[in-house]
């Protein structure tokens, strides 16, 4: 296995890196809808709980 001048496998340095980006990607996930549902709600002439309904059903499909 091949390793840094600091004795580290470079496998860990790489699981820890897709591990970050990941947390970063899922981050960006959850709020991408919610401040568009005012503007939802009015276009598509939905209620409220209508439109929740439709936030939770992106958050469960992302």
């Amino acid at each position: 296995m091949s390793t840094r001048s600091s004795g580290l496998p470079l496998a860990s340095n790489s699981f820890a890196y897709i591990t970050f980006l990941a947390g970063v990607c899922a981050a960006l996930h959850v709020w991408k809808l919610p401040p568009a549902l005012p503007e939802l709600q009015r276009q598509l002439g939905m209620t409220l709980v209508e439109s929740g309904f439709l936030l939770s059903l992106v958050q469960v499909g992302g």
